[in-house]
């Protein structure tokens, strides 16, 4: 159960913390420069576009933005996010395309440009906090080590607070796991996550109705922001 974990802080140790950030940067001038370009802005270019898009739904829904940028932000994720969006009005088929996406896109700039996001002040401390996290939850479960790509797929399908895209793009770098095969991996939980929640949403407003829907995600909300807070609280305890 331990060696998965000193395997990964040794890679870390080897490939990341070893590096300063201009000795990164030196490293990038001596790659083809497009094929760097087109990995960096890639992503950015995708966030733009879901911006972009954003604003063009707000118009109709004025929920949406919000909701969809506290998806983008730590700690809410599909569990409390489209329950939330469902109950509000938005339609499956816009929620699944703007979760699915936004998993795409976080997904690609963390397995493209990981080594350099590690290395930026803030965006650092929040990658090496986020390793910390998928690390234990990954060290609970030893059985993902035998089998990594179903793993990373479980990790972005569980719809917990510290699983989820970014996660799992982080963890499939630390254990080796090929770009492509790791991106792989993310989507197809991406997909079969947002689908099973959409699908939950549905058969309990059928149910429940709309109304006892937005009940429960304003519950699961409230308990997802206490256990983020209370695991915050315990770092902060244990660092002082």
């Amino acid at each position: 159960m331990r060696h998965i974990a000193v395997k990964m802080k040794r890679k870390i140790n080897e490939r990341l913390y070893n590096l300063t950030f201009m000795d990164y940067l030196t490293h990038f001038r001596r790659m083809k420069k497009g094929g760097y370009v087109a990995k960096f802005f890639i992503p950015m270019i995708m966030f733009l576009i879901y911006f972009l898009t954003l604003y063009h739904l707000t118009k109709t829904n004025s929920e949406i933005a919000p909701l969809m940028l506290a998806y983008s932000l730590p700690p809410f994720g599909k569990e409390s996010v489209i329950p939330t969006g469902i109950s509000l009005g938005m339609t499956p088929i816009t929620m699944f395309l703007l979760v699915v996406y936004i998993d795409m896109t976080f997904a690609l700039l963390i397995i493209w440009n990981y080594d350099l996001l590690h290395k930026l002040p803030l965006c650092g401390e929040v990658l090496k906090k986020i390793e910390h996290w998928g690390i234990q939850l990954w060290n609970k479960h030893p059985w993902l080590d035998r089998l990594a790509f179903i793993g990373l797929v479980i990790f972005v399908f569980i719809p917990f607070h510290g699983t989820g895209a970014t996660t799992s793009a982080i963890l499939g770098r630390i254990i080796g796991m090929k770009s492509l095969k790791t991106f792989f991996a993310i989507m197809v939980g991406s997909i079969t996550g947002t689908f099973f929640m959409i699908s939950f949403s549905g058969v309990f407003i059928l149910l429940f109705g709309r109304k006892n829907l937005l009940i429960l995600a304003v519950a699961i909300i409230i308990i997802v922001f206490l256990v983020f807070l209370r695991k915050n609280l315990e770092n902060y305890s244990t660092v002082n």
